[in-house]
């Protein structure tokens, strides 16, 4: 069985480049992945899909990533939606900011893929082994 077999993720970055990689690199450990753009494309995205977590960046056009989880968590069925910040800043004060706005994760670029998807598992299923 594959590390993320079961889950669903919606992987939201702006990049086009790490958007793609990210998406074959978590489809490959078995995760159906659902990609967006921006905030605006994965609020649509969420449209007839739920996702099991959310991995963002947090800068993105229009809403950065808090806000995007911040309205993500006001839909019902994503009311508790973990999620997983992915971001170019490695100061405290972004990492404060996106904790203190619900992210369970800080994931600074660049990103090891294996490391991603044990937290992403990590963070959605905490007592698997």
């Amino acid at each position: 069985m594959k590390l993320l077999e079961g889950l669903s993720i919606l992987l939201v970055d702006d990049n086009e480049d790490s958007l793609e990689l990210l998406e074959l690199s978590l489809q490959m450990e078995g995760a159906t992945v659902r990609g967006a753009h921006s905030a605006e494309a994965a609020l649509e995205a969420v449209s007839g899909f739920t996702p099991s977590v959310l991995v963002s960046d947090l800068t993105l056009p229009g809403d950065d990533g808090c806000e995007l989880l911040r309205k993500l968590r006001k839909l019902p069925a994503l009311d508790h939606l973990p999620a997983i910040a992915v971001t170019g800043h490695s100061d405290g004060e972004a990492k404060a900011r996106a904790l203190k706005a619900g992210f369970g994760a800080y994931v600074v670029k660049p990103i090891n893929l294996n490391e991603l998807a044990r937290i992403v598992r990590g963070l959605v299923m905490p007592d698997a082994r």
